[in-house]
């Protein structure tokens, strides 16, 4: 679509997403495999089941002024990569460049993870399968049916992405109700076929007791983020979109993450005492197995469909971040080709050939990138919700199709929250603090972003800013001019 103002060609993705569709997307990515394997060590930190859903529940309602501030920030601005263009509203092309750029790496780093679990959850469901040994990588050892088993998964998802946004959206709704439906029914067999006497201790004591549900509470980010994969397919929201419902549809996703939460954590420690649980491969599937041995298998079911949505949800989000930044100009512009299908080809490829290195390296040569994301999911969540305080105050007529409740005072603590988040991975000695090789791995590429960003001034400077807005924000840019 070119722009009559500017004679500028806009690249524009296919419109075919609803709303359950952005629901499965956030839900999706956030709540995928990790409950199934780490529910143990959450109520051991904890002290007990109840400490841990005080956790889960405090770290969730935290959570949600900052799902205001970006549903806010969603509705005004539904084009993709999300973040890139709320960041150039209120601070202009530098911030976006760099908001852009870590939540490139943070997601794109994710997609070739999900890609080594697939094997894992495989070989564990299969033991059977851990044959064939290739070759070890820091001490990871790659088997071969493991390896063709997690190629071959994320080849299709790559494809079904490559073929267009309409099939990936459906695949991942599909997924996301199976994982729901296989979930409430291991909620249900826990509490009902479970005992009370098994929750005791419910919380620790003290200090203990204190300092437990904090140190659960220091990770609940992690398993709640997710819901920011929504603004980055904003753009492909299906014609007639209510944005009002667009904007409410990210903390509709982080609530139900809250219940979702809370209710697998009480289920799970009904049916077995919860010191038995740490240490098992998979605590929940292996708990529900002592009073349903079918239901136990069900939800190991439930746990790949739930690993599925998380990598395909990623997946979607790394190659949106990557078009929006391309198609702006603030990366090479092959990254803003749009094919025929209406899918962003360049960026699918591009992260789809990264992804399926990941098997071939196994889990050991990434872990310390993965745990660098997070550092770059708080970062990008701050600026969003110092973008949205911005543009209250200096665009007080922006149109706002979904308002978040409070108004300029939930925006000061989203940004008061998204800060307390970002100080846990900051400050030494906190719960959640990078180590040296962490701090190195994130500071070699916020430095190899700034050579991209100088070596890419030629091309910024191809066009004016007038035209870049254009090209990030389409029709949506001159409503209050």
């Amino acid at each position: 679509m070119a722009d009559p103002q500017t004679n500028v060609e806009r690249q524009e993705l296919d419109k075919v997403m609803s709303i359950k569709d952005f629901f499965s997307v956030g839900f999706g990515a956030m709540v995928g495999v990790g409950w199934v394997i780490v529910v143990g060590d959450w109520v051991a930190r904890a002290g007990g089941p109840l400490g841990a859903i005080i956790a889960f529940i405090v770290g969730g309602m935290m959570l949600l002024p900052i799902t205001f501030s970006y549903g806010e920030m969603t509705a005004a601005m539904p084009v993709a990569g999300g973040e890139i263009a709320f960041t150039y509203r209120a601070f202009g092309t530098t911030a976006s460049f760099y908001t852009g750029w870590f939540l490139a790496f943070a997601y794109t780093l994710l997609c070739p993870w999900e890609a080594i679990a697939i094997g894992k959850l495989v070989g564990n469901l299969l033991p059977a399968l851990k044959t064939m040994p290739l070759y070890e990588v820091m001490g990871f050892t790659i088997y071969g049916p493991l390896l063709a088993i997690s190629v071959v998964v994320s080849a299709a998802v790559i494809w079904m992405n490559i073929v267009g946004m309409e099939k990936a959206a459906k695949f991942q709704t599909a997924l996301t109700y199976f994982l729901m439906s296989t979930s409430a029914l291991f909620i249900v067999t826990g509490i009902f076929k479970g005992h009370a006497a098994n929750l005791y201790p419910m919380i620790g004591t003290g200090k203990a007791g204190f300092g437990g549900v904090v140190a659960v509470l220091a990770i609940t980010p992690f398993f709640f983020s997710g819901f920011d994969t929504i603004p980055q397919a904003a753009e492909e929201s299906s014609e007639g979109m209510d944005y009002n419902d667009l904007g409410k549809v990210l903390s509709m996703a982080v609530f139900a993450g809250i219940v979702f939460y809370a209710l697998a954590i009480l289920a799970v420690s009904m049916v077995m005492p919860w010191d038995q649980m740490v240490g098992l491969d998979f605590p929940a599937a292996d708990a529900i197995k002592t009073v349903s041995p079918l239901v136990g298998n069900i939800v190991l079911l439930g746990a790949l469909a739930g690993l599925l949505t998380t990598f395909n949800s990623f997946f979607i989000a790394s190659t949106r971040v990557l078009f929006g930044l391309g198609r702006a100009k603030m990366l090479p512009a092959t990254f803003g080709k749009v094919s025929e299908g209406g899918t962003p080809i360049t960026s699918v490829i591009f992260v789809g050939a990264l992804t399926l290195i990941g098997p071939f390296v196994g889990s050991a040569l990434i872990l310390a990138l993965v745990d660098c994301g997070s550092l770059a999911f708080m970062l990008a969540w701050l600026l969003v919700c110092m973008a949205a305080v911005q543009c209250r105050k200096t665009m007080p007529n922006m149109p706002r199709p979904y308002k978040m409740p409070g108004g300029l005072l939930t925006g000061y603590i989203s940004v008061l929250t998204a800060t307390i988040f970002t100080l846990v991975l900051v400050i030494p000695g906190s719960p959640g603090a990078l180590g040296g090789l962490e701090w190195a791995i994130f500071g070699g590429w916020g430095i190899i972003g700034v050579i991209c960003y100088s070596m890419s001034a030629k091309s910024r400077a191809s066009i004016s800013e007038k035209e870049r807005a254009y090209l990030i924000f389409g029709d949506f840019v001159f409503e209050e001019e």
